[in-house]
């Protein structure tokens, strides 16, 4: 849920606008893939409900993901397909925003591209300081991921960067506006 909080709370009312005027709303069912290892993304997904599974080929999950996350912004910024398939492990839905209108938006409006490359390099530097922060105590305690001391241990990086904490009030209510323009089909 953190990179809902990243980017929407960088982004402002035209941006969540423009997004549900040029995404598209897709249900999913339980058992489907979202993204699979090594196929090329042409859409920017973001989740609206539903709770989705992250793997490394038959591996077990790496990362759960639900509404509020946001699926294909490294293959944005790096133009790479994606390392990991994603399954929904419940029913769920999300809005996709094509990779091609995202970029051209990028190309011809700066401020726009200013806030979205902002609000995903916190997040990737966020996530990137969890990974380092998760290795240091595997190594540190000889534990594995997903045991109870290395989860304690795990839970206390967990802290919200504090300019991301002011703009969480501003996240909340263009993800509660991107989901009523949505259902609503109004912009």
């Amino acid at each position: 849920m953190k990179k809902v909080l990243y980017i929407l709370g960088s982004l402002n009312e035209e941006d969540v606008v423009w997004f549900a005027s040029v995404g598209q709303v897709h249900t999913i069912d339980a058992g489907s893939r979202l993204v699979e290892a090594g196929e090329p993304l042409t859409q920017l997904k973001i989740l609206l409900e539903g709770k989705f599974g992250v793997y490394l080929e038959d591996g077990p999950a790496l990362a759960s993901l639900g509404a509020g996350d946001v699926v294909g912004e490294m293959s944005l910024v790096e133009k790479k397909p994606p390392s990991t398939t994603v399954v929904a492990e419940q029913p769920g839905r999300y809005l996709s925003i094509p990779l091609a209108l995202l970029q051209d938006r990028l190309q011809t409006d700066i401020a726009f591209a200013a806030r979205l490359y902002k609000a995903m390099a916190l997040f990737l530097s966020d996530r990137l300081r969890e990974t380092t922060h998760r290795l240091d105590v595997n190594l540190r305690t000889g534990s594995a991921p997903d045991s109870p001391d290395a989860e304690e241990e795990f839970s206390e990086s967990d802290e919200i960067d504090e300019a991301v904490l002011d703009n969480v009030h501003l996240a909340g209510s263009r993800m509660r506006r991107l989901v009523q323009l949505i259902e609503t089909g109004a912009s």
